[in-house]
């Protein structure tokens, strides 16, 4: 029933992540426990402004969310406590316009 859990990320996907956690100017609190990567799961195109604006306002999280374009129907999103994060992850699955937004705890 829940197959959206088995969607994961491509290799080239994990290597932005790698990236990202490589990256100098990151601090600890960037990419600490309090962020994850989402994916929108699509082929075609969306607003990635209207996403960004959207998810920060549905999420509901106290002290709000920071989302980042990647690339690639990639973004960030930095939370400022894991309490808040595992609260969004928890209630899986996300949809936006009506995509699938695959999210993976870095």
């Amino acid at each position: 029933m829940e197959r959206w859990r088995n969607i994961e990320f491509k290799e080239e996907e994990k290597v932005i992540f790698e990236a990202l956690n490589e990256s100098e100017d990151a601090t600890d609190a960037e990419i600490g426990e309090a962020w994850f990567v989402g994916k929108v799961h699509t082929q075609g195109s969306f607003n990635s402004k209207a996403f960004m604006t959207t998810m920060a306002h549905i999420l509901k999280v106290k002290g709000g969310v920071e989302i980042k374009e990647v690339g690639g129907n990639l973004f960030t999103f930095k939370f400022p406590s894991k309490s808040d994060m595992k609260k969004v992850l928890g209630r899986e699955p996300w949809f936006f316009d009506p995509k699938l937004i695959v999210m993976n705890d870095m």
